[in-house]
């Protein structure tokens, strides 16, 4: 099989700058500048400086490191910073036999880290539009997602069977993965990561692309046991129907879109030549003869140009897509024909040499090799379109002020103060004020104190002035927070900003005392002869949401009262509770004894025929046990019956339909402490 070499795809990024945003700042003597960010993503910069003497060098590359402030005069010293583009990018190669990936960067040409992925990795393709790198792992029957700003793998989705490559659309809101020997095509959505469907699709897909709008999709068909005319399955790529087949010439290896989406073009191994199809009329409208077996295609930015590299010759020849002549033949000096692709700028060409392990890197202006890499593991292999460009990268300017050094003050002092828990209380409060400030100032509270500066919003910190900059006179209000437990409560506001020395602000010692939980013993009632019942007790005055779990010792409930007590009414009465942050107040309740109405009597029969007698289970006494439960079953234990307090005698029915004659069963509870009655029960009718 003519893939069994399972190279690596290379997979490379434009350099992507750690810088923060490009945006004016003022800061004062003495305090850190913060990185600055440039316009754009995966961006890399030169910058100059106009006013080294604030502290940062005249001119530098990549970052706007951080640095220290300095103006030591009485007026801001304001320095003007350009950031102007530069060639830039990251490669991300992979390590075929190792299932890793080295990321290259390009500035420097050297490995940057590396980090897994899936068994085998193959194809690769970059999705711009959300900063992720599709990797399709031939072994692994998967696609790696790659998040191309932390270089880890976001996701792993599972496809078909040996994956050779990925193709994103143009919009980035899909990913199509050819499963070679499934004979189909896996679509991945690409907000989701998941797939969503399988096209059927030629024998052996090796690779695919897509018409400009993503509609219509090109299956490069691997037909090389034919040895004869090769075929370019299309798709209709919302529905997976076939529209058509296209022949091309012999063993085709790799297919690729115009950046206008007029034309495809296919790579002929066996013929020598490449494949020009119109997209328009799904027909070859040009045969290009190359002289030996191209293998990997690329276009430039514009699609002016074709890069072929040849499997048989170690030559890339570059090709003019107008005239179809040859322009320029750069010869190779790595080994092995595999990955090739053109940085979105146009100004590199990157190919992989998966025979003598390194990466070929082209200045595309000059047709100059500038480097070769040396990369880990074995064969990295590269198809597809694996080089992330900077988006949006063009040239900014701002401006960092420097200001003198700052100050702040406060005028007044903070009172004591007490509350009750559950309740905020008064506030105390001073005036703030500060001059060059290279930073908002931030009002920090101690434990059980919180502060605003409008008497409305409380927080423990308070931000002011978040510009930075002067403060003119602003109150800052403090008081004892609602959730504050019992206890003394003392400590120092601190305020504080960047180059500014702690300005501590005492307060004095303030109180929280208990807030009052009332527990009243719930009144009952029982039978004279019969067990006390469960003695309960209702808790109120719980504070901020909290509930009975606040408790950490449960009042007491207790009565003089017991099963030999006459009929009368008996004191029921709470104490001993105990929970944080509360004191107690106890209210009694009552128990009530009255007299036993007599025993129950259970019939075990009934007709419930209708004629008015004996229609109706009639129990004797149980009404006067008010919490008994009566339970009838079936002989298949099915709960046929059940009453609380039998306040209706039972018709015979279950679901509002009459029960067959037959014998039932019943459990009868007067007093969840005592035994219960069972025993049969027959039915007549």
């Amino acid at each position: 099989m003519r893939i069994c070499l399972l190279f690596i795809l290379s997979i490379i990024f434009l350099m992507c700058c750690p810088v923060a945003r490009a945006q004016d700042q003022t800061v004062v003597n003495g305090t850190r500048v913060e990185n600055v960010t440039f316009p754009g993503t995966q961006c890399s910069y030169k910058w100059t400086n106009d006013k080294p003497e604030i502290g940062l060098p005249a001119t530098g590359t990549g970052n706007l490191p951080a640095f220290t402030a300095t103006n030591n005069t009485n007026s801001p010293i304001v320095a003007t910073i350009t950031a102007t583009p530069m060639v830039s990018g990251m490669a991300y190669i992979t390590n075929n036999y190792i299932n890793t990936v080295s990321v290259i960067d390009l500035a420097t040409n050297q490995i940057v880290t590396t980090f897994g992925v899936g068994k085998v990795p193959v194809g690769a393709y970059v999705n711009p539009s959300n900063n992720q790198i599709y990797i399709a792992n031939s072994y692994g029957g998967s696609v790696s997602v790659v998040n191309t700003l932390t270089n880890t793998v976001k996701t792993t989705i599972a496809v078909g069977s040996y994956p050779f490559s990925v193709y994103v659309t143009p919009d980035g809101s899909r990913a199509y993965v050819p499963n070679y020997n499934d004979g189909n095509i896996s679509v991945i959505n690409t907000s989701t990561n998941t797939v969503v469907g399988k096209y059927a699709a030629g024998i052996n897909p090796l690779f695919v692309t897509s018409s400009a709008d993503g509609s219509v999709l090109y299956v490069m068909n691997d037909d090389y046991e034919k040895n004869g005319p090769g075929s370019i399955t299309v798709l209709n790529a919302n529905t997976g129907a076939k529209i058509t087949n296209i022949t091309v010439d012999r063993l085709p290896w790799y297919i690729i879109t115009s950046p206008d989406g007029k034309l495809v073009y296919v790579s002929n191994t066996g013929s020598g030549s490449i494949s020009v199809i119109s997209t328009n009329s799904n027909t070859v409208i040009a045969t290009i003869p190359v002289g030996y077996g191209p293998r990997n295609l690329a276009l430039s930015p514009d699609g002016a140009l074709l890069y072929v590299r040849s499997a048989t010759v170690n030559q890339l020849k570059i090709i003019n897509t107008i005239s179809y002549a040859t322009v320029a033949t750069i010869d190779l000096t790595g080994i092995g024909s595999a990955g090739l692709d053109v940085s979105p700028d146009g100004k590199r060409v990157v190919l992989t040499n998966p025979l003598s392990n390194t990466v070929t890197i082209i200045d595309a202006e000059l047709n100059k090799i500038i480097a070769d890499v040396s990369v880990p593991g074995d064969e990295p292999f590269g198809a597809g379109n694996f080089i992330l460009g900077g988006n949006n990268c063009a040239p900014a300017t701002f401006k960092i002020t420097v200001n003198p050094s700052p100050g702040v003050s406060a005028v007044g002092s903070l009172s004591a103060l007490s509350t009750i828990y559950g309740s905020a209380s008064a506030t105390t409060s001073i005036t703030v004020s500060g001059t060059w400030l290279t930073s908002a100032l931030t009002i920090t509270a101690p434990d059980g104190f919180e502060i605003s500066n409008d008497g409305v919003n409380y927080n423990k910190v308070l931000t002011i002035n978040a510009n930075a900059g002067t403060i003119n006179s602003t109150p800052v209000y403090l008081r004892l927070t609602s959730a504050t437990p019992v206890g003394s409560y003392t400590g120092n506001l601190i305020m504080s900003g960047n180059n500014l020395a702690d300005v501590k602000i005492p307060i004095l010692a303030s109180e929280v005392k208990p807030a009052t939980l009332t527990v009243q013993a719930d009144d009952k009632d029982k039978i004279y002869g019969t067990a006390n019942p469960t003695l309960t007790a209702t808790y109120r005055g719980f504070v901020n949401n909290e509930g009975i779990t606040q408790l950490t010792t449960l009042a007491n409930i207790t009565t003089p009262a017991d099963i030999s007590s006459p009929v009368g009414q008996y004191p029921i009465t709470a104490s001993n509770a105990s929970a944080a942050n509360y004191a107690f107040k106890y209210i009694d309740g009552t128990l009530t004894i009255v007299p036993n109405a007599g025993v129950v009597e259970i019939p075990n029969t009934f007709t419930p025929n209708g004629d008015g007698v004996n229609d109706t289970w009639m129990i004797k006494n149980i009404n006067t046990f008010t919490t008994s439960t009566v339970s009838v079953f079936n002989r298949y234990g099915i709960q046929v019956f059940f009453s609380k307090g039998y306040p209706s005698p039972w018709n015979g029915h279950y679901n509002n339909q009459e029960l067959p004659s037959g014998v039932y069963y019943y459990i009868i509870k007067t007093d969840p402490k005592e035994k219960p009655f069972t025993g049969h029960l027959t039915i007549i009718r």
